[in-house]
């Protein structure tokens, strides 16, 4: 005889406070940048110190840029920097990632070793139509030889890009350019 409307009160408890967590986290969410268009990413690894660059490109020209260097006995030392590409800078890298060479790359078919002391990976990230997304993944300069023809123009475009100066993002937290 009690045991039913308890249960029926427990039960609109538990939704009730379920509805006052859904409309809180809706409320405490922080708008959601541009899609992607880009995130690229370059690591080196040596024996005594490594270094790890990425960037990432939004549709609407901003990008976050980071460079992480490790080197034995010291703190990591990381620099942000954050800032909008010009329009023909945009352009450039829309015409480099729709190219027909670029646009059919396939990452090599390549077993990564358990260990490698000069380890130097490159990984670039493309969001393509219908949801798919072309994921390129290097892990040495020879398993990207034969790519090297349609890969050469980003990476001069990047390049130019890390040259640039951006905004200096002070007291940066490395997010090694998750969206």
């Amino acid at each position: 005889m009690f045991g039913k409307p308890r249960t029926v009160l427990a039960g609109a408890v538990l939704a009730a406070c379920f509805l006052i967590f859904v409309v809180r986290l809706q409320a405490e969410e922080p708008q959601a940048r541009p899609g992607s268009l880009l995130r690229i990413s370059e690591i080196r690894q040596g024996t005594l110190a490594s270094e790890e660059s990425c960037t990432i490109v939004y549709l609407d020209g901003a990008y976050h840029s980071e460079r992480i260097s490790f080197r034995r006995g010291y703190d990591d030392s990381v620099r942000v920097t954050e800032g909008r590409l010009g329009e023909e800078h945009h352009k450039h890298l829309l015409e480099i990632l729709n190219s027909q060479n670029f646009a059919q790359l396939q990452p090599p078919k390549v077993a990564r070793r358990l260990a490698d002391e000069n380890y130097h990976g490159l990984y670039i990230s493309v969001p393509r139509t219908e949801g798919r997304v072309q994921d390129l993944s290097y892990p040495t300069k020879e398993s990207r030889k034969e790519s090297e023809a349609a890969l050469r123009p980003l990476l001069q475009w990047w390049q130019e890009l890390r040259k640039s100066p951006g905004q200096s993002v002070k007291n940066a937290q490395k997010t090694r350019c998750t969206p």
